[in-house]
């Protein structure tokens, strides 16, 4: 029987778990869960679940693979990783590993704080700053510098954050498209991982959803784009 992975029917926190499995060439089932029409929203489908499936801490993402049940988005790539050899081989591999799955999951934050509390152009130009630490050229400038004598995250081989970094990627580049221009480095990664094998296979399957990237949920109101898979 085949792993579980659950989410909402978005990309989310989901995608780069299958980017992974798809690289790594594991069998996965998917199970979508959605929430209700506005403006109730209703999340009846996961919570009558939630707490039956023998998760320690029920959560979207879970992956279930027999015994081993885990939530959180980040132990599961770890997980699968580990069982793929993904996860660094040297340790000096391992640090970098360690060091740039915490980086990009900051970047990762930080975009998701622009979609869920500052989708508006106020929030956006902020987010565009150069000389404000936490923007989005401040990242990439970091990643751009790293990257510049290293084909992957952890070097010449790909690790599991790498395919957290593209997703991160993905998501910059549909909020402002033109964002890698000055950032060469950082495109070519982006467009390495866009070429391989097992992601053009990916998106062209029916396990692949690029939007919406978010649920509906947010403090602003809902921006149709980013929220709507009819987008």
């Amino acid at each position: 029987m085949a792993p579980v992975l659950g989410y909402w029917k978005t990309s989310g926190y989901v995608a780069p778990i299958q980017h992974l499995l798809e690289y790594a060439g594991e069998p996965y089932d998917l199970k979508w869960y959605t929430v209700g029409p506005p403006p109730d929203l209703s999340r009846e489908m996961w919570l009558k679940e939630k707490f039956t499936l023998g998760l320690d801490f029920p959560n979207l993402p879970y992956y279930i693979d027999g015994d081993v049940k885990l939530t959180q988005s980040v132990a599961i790539m770890r997980y699968i990783a580990r069982k793929n050899n993904l996860a660094g081989k040297s340790e000096r591999e391992k640090q970098m590993v360690d060091v740039a799955e915490l980086q990009v999951t900051d970047l990762r934050l930080a975009l998701a704080n622009l979609f869920y509390r500052n989708w508006n152009d106020e929030g956006k130009k902020a987010f565009l700053n150069p000389d404000e630490r936490g923007t989005l050229p401040a990242y990439l400038k970091l990643l751009n510098g790293y990257l510049e004598n290293r084909k992957f995250l952890a070097g010449d081989q790909i690790t599991y954050p790498d395919f957290l970094l593209y997703e991160c990627l993905e998501w910059a580049l549909f909020a402002f498209p033109n964002c890698l221009d000055d950032f060469l480095k950082v495109k070519e990664f982006h467009q390495t991982m866009h070429d391989l094998p097992s992601m053009e296979k990916f998106r062209a399957s029916d396990k692949c959803i690029s939007r919406p990237i978010t649920s509906p949920y947010g403090l602003n109101p809902y921006d149709h784009k980013a929220r709507s898979p009819d987008a």
